[in-house]
């Protein structure tokens, strides 16, 4: 038949219309055929209650205390509860009026406030004021003097006098007596379980009640097909777990093999393992004893409990709570069903949560945040922990953090062997899969004979590549970025520009180093790609790297060449530093006319001695913006297209070669389709970004004074300069009309002149038909790799690792004058170079420093202690300075008893307040003393001598 839950609500009292304990409840699973009067006052017994007035429990239908009164009645209530459902009991307790007689309180009816609460807080009943019991009698509420409680206070017995000769009075006060021990021992212990706690055991937080979720295990189970199902036919999802086969035998007409038998609902519990809430049952089954082990986890670290596995087998697992709690659950393998279920469950607890918890280990955090880690590998071990801390209330180590971010990215961020022996198939799928697209891998054949070690790799989509080509202006940006997976290496990408100012990635190449040989072979197949020809009308814009310069000079001789005045200035303000100088360096690199530039020149020379001619040492036609040509329609001076890429895939940087390479493809194909949305977007015809540009130019044009000679010619007097407009060839004498293909102010001021809209003088390249049309191609999907087909290409092995000395660095270190986070305080020194107060050099301090000093002639002080010379009786006995405390006017001879006295090594100064200065070469002859002072001296000397004697 089953077990029903009997929830006992004991120890309570009425007040106000409610009923209150502080003891809470105790639940027991009880068969339904024992279900009796004598049989819930036995669990009364064991509850601590030799006595019960009478058992009420809760009417479903009028939500009212009914009193149990008979067998009969009580059957009635549980006749119709499934297995595992729950019944409520409510103790009525004997109590003792002052008088002496029995007092048996009444219970009003009462309203649920929710029927889904936690079992380890008490119904909240209302009480009316005549209510109606089960059984038709009107209740009247009881009065609050009237009301009894089970707890007997130690204040109340204090008032006993202590001169009694009555038995009741002394019986009294034993119990008084016994009561203030009682007390005192529960305080002693609750000061012991409350002293100061270790680091490891972790914060208090509250008891933890009966288990979350356990009341509501047969809840909302048909809830699935509410409202989709039409008749009165029973419907059962043959793919339900739940459902099964009937135990009713086969018609005997029926054919064995072709009739199966008819389908019913079953009764089993299983374990969802898609519930947020963990919760166990009686009889819950399980898959295994591994899925029982994760479900106990999930439930230690969302109830913060510390439970203990013990033992913990495969065929059988324990798991206890920490302490004197009685909470429990066993679970094993049955023989006969095959099925791992759970045989002994104790739901309730008496343990303190707390904030650390044993089962949450790096395994169980892998398991659990591993889809995170993956979509964010860059993150910090500290950022894990806080969200732990945020999201579990758990306090996760800093080590167990960090075990669980490196398994998962050694795990699931690709098998980076396996992936480097499948690149010639995974180019095949490319050049299959998007026709028109480049894809090329070098490999080294001569190092290892046999082998096919990784060199290169280069992609360019036709999509892309036919996109910049319609769409966007002739400038190209390169660089380089590392890799940060398992294998190392650099990847080396071209970026454009778009319509909107954004980047346009056209190409990139995976190779082990960057070289001039690399950049070689990828500018190679790009010129191909995207038909360069020797560079005729194109911008190409560059950092330092190495070898780039060489291999653009040769491959693009006739290219218009820039360099990133960012990094120029790196490297320049190492030496000439200061917020001044860093303000004039970059007015210098944005002058847009060269009147402008040499103002700006000769005002940077003011600023130090030679700091021109250090600074020209980069050529200045490829940063400075007045030097640049106007073909490219793009005047900016440094490559933050490049720079915007690199930190665009910084996270499939962390993976291995083809799952980064599939990442950067799957970013792309979606900014594809968001770019086509962005267009939505626009106001006009205009871009965003090029519209934000001309409405600043109108801010300023409308300030400035215009002369017009009525014909295509005007003059527009900005501050010292005045600029010459040509409306037909659309050129302003400070260039920026002509780099940009954006009126500048002098322009929008002289449009508005003559009556016409600068919007009409925007270069095509802003405008939306030439933004659509770099992202009308598309890219094509490609399947993963196990579905590719199986192929005749030879395996690529990857390329040597070489381990570098150290720790490896996670972030670029700062310089000294970077922006920082910190806002107030102390500033940080991080950055600081020390620098040696001996040879003045940099990366070292005096401590530290292998300099050989300088060969300076010093002068040689006499020896201390020397044979005293012939004095005369006007002077005191003339003597060295010693090595020793030069403030103490005694000679310490503690060091000079019990062994012979190595030659020491005299100091070269005194300054003692009163003693007569040292006798050596060169110094002037000691001063005239006064006659008790030379005694003194002439005593201290002749003592010193004779114990240097012996």
């Amino acid at each position: 038949m089953g077990h029903i839950i009997a929830i006992f609500h004991h120890g309570g009292r009425i007040y106000k219309g409610q009923y209150v304990s502080k003891l809470g409840n105790i639940v027991f699973s009880i068969d339904k055929d024992h279900f009796s009067l004598t049989e819930l006052k036995s669990y009364a017994k064991d509850i601590g209650y030799d006595e019960v007035d009478a058992f009420f429990t809760e009417d479903p239908i009028t939500h009212n205390f009914v009193k149990i009164e008979s067998d009969s009645q009580l059957y009635n209530f549980v006749k119709d509860l499934w297995s595992g459902s729950f019944f409520k009991l409510f103790l009525k307790h004997v109590t003792v009026k002052k008088g002496g007689s029995t007092a048996t309180p009444t219970l009003g009816p009462f309203s649920v406030e929710n029927n889904n609460q936690e079992l380890g807080n008490c119904s909240r009943i209302s009480h009316t004021e005549h209510g109606i019991n089960g059984e038709g009698e009107v209740e009247q509420p009881l009065d609050e003097e009237n009301d009894d409680s089970l707890n007997f206070e130690e204040d109340n017995l204090d008032d006993v006098p202590d001169q009694d000769d009555s038995e009741v009075d002394e019986e009294l006060r034993a119990f008084r007596e016994k009561l203030r021990e009682d007390k005192q021992n529960e305080a002693a212990k609750q000061k012991k379980r409350t002293k100061k706690l270790s680091k490891d055991q972790g914060v208090e937080l509250g008891e933890v009640g009966i288990d979350k979720g356990f009341e509501n295990i047969f809840t909302n189970k048909a809830a699935k097909f509410n409202g989709k199902l039409g008749g009165d036919e029973l419907f059962i999802d043959s793919s339900d777990e739940p459902s099964e086969d009937s135990d009713e035998e086969l018609d005997v007409l029926a054919q064995p093999g072709v009739d199966l038998p008819s389908r019913r609902k079953s009764n089993k519990l299983r374990y969802d393992s898609s519930s947020s809430v963990s919760f166990f049952e009686l009889g819950m089954i399980f898959e295994s004893a591994t899925q029982f082990r994760k479900a106990v986890a999930d439930y230690a670290v969302q109830h913060k409990v510390q439970l203990r596995l013990k033992p913990n087998e495969p065929h059988r697992v324990r798991v206890k709570c920490e302490g004197k709690c009685k909470w429990e659950i066993f679970a094993s393998l049955d023989k006969d069903s095959g099925n791992f279920f759970v045989k002994k469950y104790y739901p309730a607890h008496r343990c303190i949560s707390k904030n650390k918890n044993r089962l949450c280990t790096a395994k169980y955090v892998e398991m659990k945040m591993r889809d995170r880690i993956i979509s964010q590998p860059d993150m910090r071990v500290h950022k894990l922990q806080e969200i732990l801390k945020k999201e579990w209330g758990l306090k996760v180590g800093r080590s167990i953090c960090f075990r669980a971010k490196m398994n998962v990215i050694a795990k699931f961020l690709g098998d980076w062997k396996l992936e480097f022996s499948r690149l010639l198939d995974y180019a095949d799928m490319i050049k299959s899969t998007n026709p028109g697209s480049s894809c090329w891998v070098r490999t080294d054949n001569e190092t290892v004979n046999g082998l096919h070690l990784f060199k290169y790799f280069y992609v360019c989509f036709a999509a892309l590549k036919n996109g910049w080509l319609e769409g966007c202006r002739k400038i190209i940006g390169l660089d380089g970025c590392f890799l940060k997976g398992a294998c190392r290496g650099e990847l080396l990408v071209a970026v454009g520009k778009n319509g909107n100012n954004q980047m346009y990635p056209i190409a990139w190449a995976v190779v082990d180093q960057e070289t001039k040989h690399s950049w070689s072979w990828f500018l190679n197949y790009l010129i191909e790609d995207l038909q360069l020809g020797d560079g005729s009308g194109i911008t190409v814009m560059s950092d330092m790297q190495k070898g780039l310069e060489v291999a653009v000079e040769v491959l693009l001789p006739n290219a218009e060449r820039r360099m990133c005045a960012r990094h120029i200035w790196a490297n320049w303000q190492k030496r000439w530093r200061g917020e001044e100088r860093r303000k004039a360096f970059w007015r210098c690199a944005k002058a847009s006319f060269e009147v402008k530039l040499r103002d700006e020149f000769e005002y940077l020379g003011k600023l130090g001695d030679r700091i021109c001619e250090a600074l020209l040492g980069y050529n200045k036609e490829y940063w400075c913006r007045a030097l640049f040509s106007e073909r490219s329609k793009c005047d900016v001076v440094e490559n933050n297209m490049c720079e915007t890429f690199n930190s665009w895939i910084v996270g499939p940087r962390h993976k291995s070669v083809i799952s980064m390479l599939e990442d950067i493809r799957h970013k792309m194909m979606d900014r594809h389709g968001d770019m086509i949305k962005f267009v939505d977007t626009w106001i006009g015809d205009i871009s965003p970004m090029a519209r934000l540009i001309l409405e600043e130019n109108k801010e300023i044009g409308r300030t400035l004074r215009v002369n017009w000679n009525h014909d295509i010619g005007f003059e527009i007097q900005e501050g010292e300069y005045r600029h010459i407009i040509d409306m037909t060839r659309k050129t302003c004498s400070c260039r920026l009309w002509q780099l940009r293909g954006i009126p500048c102010q002098h322009a929008v001021c002289a449009l508005y002149h003559i009556g016409q809209e600068p919007e009409d003088y925007v270069e095509h390249w802003y405008k939306k038909d030439t933004f659509l049309r770099a992202y009308k191609y598309f890219l094509q999907p490609i399947s993963n790799m196990i579905m590719w087909p199986d192929t005749n290409n030879p395996p690529v092995e990857p390329p040597e690792v070489k381990p570098m000395p150290g720790r490896p660095g996670r972030c670029r270190r700062k310089d000294k004058d970077e922006p920082r986070k910190k806002k107030w305080g102390k500033a940080s020194k991080n950055g600081v170079k020390m620098s040696c107060s001996k040879c003045h050099q940099v990366g070292h301090n005096k401590r530290t420093c292998k300099s050989v000093p300088s060969q300076q002639p010093t002068q040689q002080p006499a020896r201390p202690f020397q044979q005293p010379p012939v004095r005369q009786p006007s002077q005191p006995p003339l003597r060295q300075p010693s090595t020793r405390n030069a403030s103490s006017l005694c000679v310490d001879t503690s060091k000079v008893k019990g062994r012979k006295k190595k030659e020491p090594i005299a100091s070269a100064t005194s300054s003692s307040v009163g003693m007569p200065p040292p006798s050596s070469v060169g110094m002037p002859p000691a001063p005239q003393l006064e006659e008790k002072e030379q005694e003194m001296w002439d005593l201290v000397f002749t003592q010193t001598y004779k114990l240097e004697e012996k």
